[in-house]
């Protein structure tokens, strides 16, 4: 009877270490997360078409010279990587009128 409920206790150790690392990696998956904008299920889910591809490759080479000319920071382009296309006015905010 002792061997089974040594047994039992050890699955009860694990059971609480795999609980106490779960919510140890979700605290850190929200605390670590970048805030960023995010794109609508449908664009998510939905195929990638070439024209999109060589934009996308646009982009990140725009985005690379920009970095080198200290135009933008690292959050900017973490944040403008994953914007859908035609976006990145938004994040001037609404134009300012005169």
């Amino acid at each position: 009877m002792s061997d089974l409920a040594g047994g039992w206790s050890q699955i009860v150790w694990y059971v609480l270490l795999s609980a106490v690392l779960g919510l140890c990696s979700v605290v850190f998956l929200l605390v670590k997360i970048e805030p960023r904008r995010r794109r609508p299920w449908r664009e998510r889910w939905r195929a990638t078409t070439p024209e999109e591809k060589w934009y996308q490759n646009s982009r990140a080479v725009v985005l690379e010279e920009m970095a080198k000319r200290d135009l933008v920071d690292q959050l900017d382009i973490s944040t403008m990587i994953g914007m859908p296309l035609g976006t990145w006015q938004e994040l001037d905010g609404p134009p300012a009128r005169h």
